[in-house]
């Protein structure tokens, strides 16, 4: 809630405090996650995805769109262009054959056809 209403600073604490309590830290990380995305800080939120996709045994769907969302950020930003497309390459296929139905993951099918 906080995040959509862009007040970074109550989201924070929120998280802090949820950190500190929550049995299931990977929901904390992930939200962390979304907001370095809002932020523009794609390589945290790659590292929070990537961390959640660990911790939940690659069962998170959200991870692996917020993921990928991230690599694309970075590669439009020209930053390792190469490394980050093969990972997104990675994680996708990974994604796909977890979670074959995924309509979020069916729209970076289109463009992983169009540059093979």
């Amino acid at each position: 809630m906080y995040i959509a209403q862009q007040k970074f600073e109550l989201f924070e604490d929120v998280y802090r405090k949820g950190m500190k309590s929550a049995a299931k830290k990977s929901f904390i990380i992930y939200q962390e996650g979304r907001l370095s995305f809002i932020r523009g800080d794609f390589k945290q939120s790659l590292m929070a995805a990537k961390c959640v996709l660990a911790d939940e045994q690659f069962q998170d769907e959200d991870a692996f769109i917020l993921g990928l969302n991230s690599l694309f950020s970075l590669i439009n930003q020209n930053d390792n262009e190469e490394n980050n497309f093969n990972d997104a390459t990675e994680m996708w296929e990974m994604a796909t054959s977890i979670f074959p139905d995924s309509q979020p993951l069916k729209k970076f099918s289109k463009y992983f056809s169009e540059n093979e």
